[in-house]
C-alpha cells in the first residue's frame, strides 16, 4: 500500500515555553515521517518564533480573503476550520492534514496515535461524533446552512474538533462548498455533516457509538458523557491531572501560563483609552484584550479602529450599561476557555507587573473569586479615595499595617472592592454568574460582591499589585442628583443582598418616613427624591426579591 503524505498543524495564537515544548514533543515523536507546522494566529506584528519551529501564519484579513461566510465576525466561535483550509490551498499536496489545538495533550508518544490510523482510509477522524438524535440540545445545530439544500436535523452530525485528521479530498470538497458564501455553519456540525452528505467516510477516535471502529471503544479518549471525559469543552485540566496513558485530553492548561481575557467597557472614553490600552500591552503578562463599546458619541471608536485594529472590538448599538456590557466579556471568556477575566475601567492604567502579581497570588491561595490591586490615584501619589474608604472599613488590618509601614500579608481579605479593576477567576463566573441587569451603572459591583460571598468565595487585594485610577479627570455631575441616585442603587443592592435577608416593606417605609420628615422641614428637593426612591423600590419589589432568591 502506497505511503500517504501527512502534515501536522499545531494551532496556537500565542508563544510560550509550554507551547514550544508541546510542539517539539510532536516533532520529535514523528521524526521525519511527517512535516510539522505551527499554525499561528498572528494577532501581533512582532512575534519571535524560536529556531527549529516552522510557522505558518494566518490572521483575520487572510481568512477574509478566502471569501467564506463565517457564523460570527470573529474566528471563534465556529470558524476555526478556515485556517486549515487556507493552509490546504497553499500546500495542497498532502494526503492527510492533522489539526491539533495547542491545549490538546496526549499522554503517550504522538507517533503511536498517528500511526494507529495510518491504515484507516477515512476522510475525517475526530471525537464525540454523534447524530442529532444522540444530542438534540447541542447549541450549534441550527447554525448549519448548505446552499439550497433543506437538510433535516435528523441527517446532521456533530463532532468535537480540538484534534482531527482530514483528507485532501475532504478539504477540497469543503473549499468548493464554502467559497462564494452560500454555505456556512459551526465547523463541528459543518464538517461532519457535509462530508457525510456527500458520501465521505467519517470515523471516531474512540468513545462509543456507530462511528467508532470495533476494538477502539474508549481507546484514545474516555467519553463519560458530553463534558466529563478526557476530551471535553471545559473545565480545563492541568498537566498533573492527566494520568491515564495513551489518552487524549482537552483542554489542558499549564500551571505557569493561565490565559487571561482583559475586558474594557468604553463610553466616550477618548481621554483615557490610549493610556489604558498601552498599559495592558506593556504589561509583563500578556492578555487577550476585548473592548466593548457602549455606543460612544466621541472619537473612541475611531481611535480603537485606527490605532488598535488588532484588538477585538464589540460595538453595541446603544448604551446597555456597565454590568451588561461586562457580561458580554464574561460570556466571551466562557466560550473561549479563558482561566481569568481582568475587568478594567477605561480610565485605569495597570502597573507593568500587576497582572503577574495577581496571577501568582491566585496560584497559592484558595477559595478566592476576585483579586484586585491597590487602586492609586491617576498620578500614583495616593490611594484612590473611594478605594481607601472601602478598605478602611473592610480591611482594617491592612490600614493598621499601612500606618506602621509593615505589610505582613500578600493578600488582604475584604467584603467589597469597586470594580474599577478586578481579576475574576472563571470558576467564580461559573458559580456566581454575571452582573445583575437591575443595575445600569454603579451598584452592580456591590451586588456582585454580595453574591460572591454568598456563594462561598472570598474577595481580596494584593498590596504588591498597583493600578492607577484617573477618576479625578471625570466630569462631576449634579452632586444632589448623584447622592440620591447612589442611595437608590445601594438600596437595591442592600435589599437584594442574600446574606442579609432584609424586610423589604419595612425598609421602604423607612425611606417614606425620611420623605415626610423632609417635607415637614420644607425641604422639597429631599422630599421629592426620597418619595421617588420609595416609589421606585415598591415598583420593582417582585423583581428584586426574585433575584435575591435566584442569586
Amino acid at each position: 500500500m502506497e505511503e500517504k503524505k501527512t502534515v501536522i498543524l499545531y494551532v496556537t495564537h500565542r508563544i510560550d515555553e509550554t507551547i514550544i515544548e508541546r510542539y517539539v514533543n510532536i516533532k520529535n515523536s514523528v521524526k521525519n515521517m511527517s512535516d510539522v507546522f505551527l499554525l499561528f494566529n498572528k494577532e501581533e506584528e512582532n512575534v519571535d518564533i524560536p529556531e527549529g519551529i516552522i510557522p505558518y501564519y494566518f490572521d483575520v484579513e487572510s481568512l477574509n480573503n478566502l471569501c467564506y461566510e463565517p457564523i460570527k465576525e470573529t474566528i471563534i466561535p465556529g470558524s476555526n476550520h478556515f485556517a486549515v483550509l487556507q493552509f490546504f490551498k497553499d500546500y495542497p499536496t498532502y494526503d492527510y492534514y492533522w489539526n491539533i489545538e495547542y491545549d490538546v495533550y496526549f499522554t503517550g508518544e504522538w507517533d503511536y496515535l498517528f500511526s494507529s490510523f495510518d491504515h484507516i482510509d477515512a476522510d475525517f477522524l475526530s471525537s464525540h461524533i454523534e447524530r442529532f438524535k444522540d444530542f438534540p440540545n447541542w447549541y450549534w445545530w441550527h447554525s448549519f446552512h448548505l446552499n439550497d439544500v433543506d437538510l433535516p436535523l435528523s441527517q446532521m452530525i456533530k463532532s468535537f474538533n480540538p484534534i482531527y485528521r482530514i483528507s485532501k479530498g475532504a478539504l477540497k470538497l469543503l473549499n468548493n462548498t464554502l467559497k462564494g458564501g452560500r454555505s456556512w455553519g459551526h465547523h463541528e456540525v459543518f464538517i461532519p455533516t457535509v462530508l457525510n452528505y456527500f458520501g465521505m467516510k467519517i470515523i471516531d477516535f474512540g468513545g462509543h457509538g456507530e462511528f467508532v471502529i470495533p476494538g477502539n471503544e474508549e481507546k484514545f479518549y474516555s467519553s463519560q458523557g458530553h463534558n466529563n471525559g478526557s476530551m471535553r469543552y471545559r473545565p480545563a485540566y492541568y498537566e498533573n491531572e492527566v494520568t491515564e496513558i495513551n489518552k487524549l485530553y482537552h483542554p489542558v492548561k499549564s500551571h505557569e501560563s493561565p490565559e487571561i481575557l482583559s475586558v474594557i467597557v468604553t463610553y466616550n472614553g477618548e481621554n483615557w483609552i490610549k493610556s489604558c490600552l498601552s498599559s495592558l500591552e506593556e504589561s509583563s503578562y500578556k492578555t487577550k484584550i476585548l473592548v466593548i463599546d457602549n455606543a460612544s458619541q466621541d472619537s473612541t471608536i475611531k481611535i480603537l479602529k485606527t490605532e488598535y485594529p488588532h484588538i477585538t472590538l464589540i460595538e453595541n448599538t446603544k448604551n446597555i450599561g456597565f454590568g451588561q456590557a461586562n457580561n458580554l466579556g464574561f460570556q466571551y471568556a466562557l466560550d473561549n476557555n479563558y482561566d481569568y477575566v481582568l475587568l478594567v475601567n477605561q480610565d485605569v492604567r495597570v502597573e507593568k507587573q500587576m497582572i503577574r502579581e495577581l496571577i501568582d497570588c491566585f496560584s497559592y491561595i484558595s477559595n478566592y473569586g476576585i483579586l484586585s490591586p491597590l487602586h492609586l490615584t491617576g498620578d500614583g501619589l495616593d490611594l484612590d479615595k473611594n478605594f481607601f474608604r472601602y478598605i478602611s472599613s473592610g480591611a482594617p488590618i491592612f490600614i493598621k499595617d499601612l500606618i506602621l509601614n509593615k505589610i505582613r500579608s500578600r493578600v488582604y481579605s475584604c467584603n467589597f472592592i469597586n470594580a474599577a479593576i478586578w481579576l475574576v477567576s472563571i470558576e467564580c463566573i461559573r458559580r456566581v454568574g454575571g452582573f445583575d441587569p437591575l443595575f445600569f451603572h454603579t451598584g452592580e459591583d456591590v451586588d456582585y460582591c454580595n453574591r460572591v460571598i454568598y456563594k462561598g468565595l472570598n474577595i481580596g487585594f494584593s498590596p504588591y499589585a498597583k493600578a492607577f485610577h484617573a477618576r479625578e479627570n471625570r466630569i462631576i455631575p449634579d452632586l444632589r442628583f448623584e447622592r440620591y441616585y447612589h442611595k437608590y442603587i445601594l438600596s437595591i443592592a442592600h435589599l437584594k443582598n442574600p446574606n442579609l435577608n432584609i424586610n423589604y416593606n419595612r425598609y421602604v417605609f423607612y425611606i417614606l418616613k425620611e420623605a415626610i420628615s423632609s417635607l415637614l422641614r420644607l425641604n422639597l428637593y429631599d422630599f421629592k427624591s426620597n418619595f421617588k426612591i420609595a416609589y421606585k423600590l415598591f415598583s420593582i419589589r417582585k423583581k428584586v426579591l426574585k433575584n435575591r432568591i435566584l442569586n
